[in-house]
């Protein structure tokens, strides 16, 4: 009994790696066009959800999912800023849960003393792959938006004019009477 309890320690251990790879997410870059949530203290449910535009020296540009035109948010009043990865399935996840939870219940389905049904191994194998396949479509059908969060001091501000250089020098000449 303690080798089968092992062997299924280890396969939830295994299923959870699984999980965890699948909520890793990528960086935390901003760029016109990206989906963004901000937070402000001005705003009565403290967040305007939109695509981002741009920015000035002291506001943000965002095209607001539900005005539907551009708005300046202050700097100054933007708590957290995130931007969204997209929607995600939970695929990886829902293997793994199902797989797990397949495994586990056909060891202990192979592990007790029922005389109406023989449970081999192939049969845990196969109950196994059915539960992780209906994990997998579960976790396929499940889909949310991810968000990450982005420091403010990333967002480029816009540059500053630079003197033009090519320009010729022209100095006044006091002309002689």
């Amino acid at each position: 009994m303690t080798r089968k309890l092992r062997l299924i320690g280890t396969a939830v251990g295994l299923c959870l790696g699984a999980v965890d790879l699948a909520a890793q997410q990528p960086g935390s870059a901003i760029t016109p066009g990206d989906r963004i949530r901000v937070y402000r203290v001005a705003e009565p449910d403290g967040r305007v959800t939109g695509t981002f535009v741009g920015r000035d020296t002291t506001d943000l540009q965002v095209v607001s999912d539900v005005a539907k035109t551009q708005i300046s948010i202050p700097l100054v009043e933007v708590t957290k800023l995130e931007r969204s990865t997209g929607p995600h399935g939970h695929t990886l996840a829902g293997l793994g849960v199902g797989a797990g939870i397949g495994l586990g219940l056909g060891l202990v389905a192979a592990g007790g003393n029922n005389d109406w049904v023989e449970i081999g191994a192939g049969e845990v194998v196969l109950g196994t792959a059915v539960f992780a396949a209906a994990g997998a479509l579960v976790g396929t059908i499940v889909r949310n938006e991810t968000w990450v969060e982005v420091p403010l001091a990333s967002i480029e501000p816009p540059p500053t004019a630079a003197p033009d250089t090519t320009a010729p020098i022209v100095a006044p000449i006091a002309a002689e009477q």
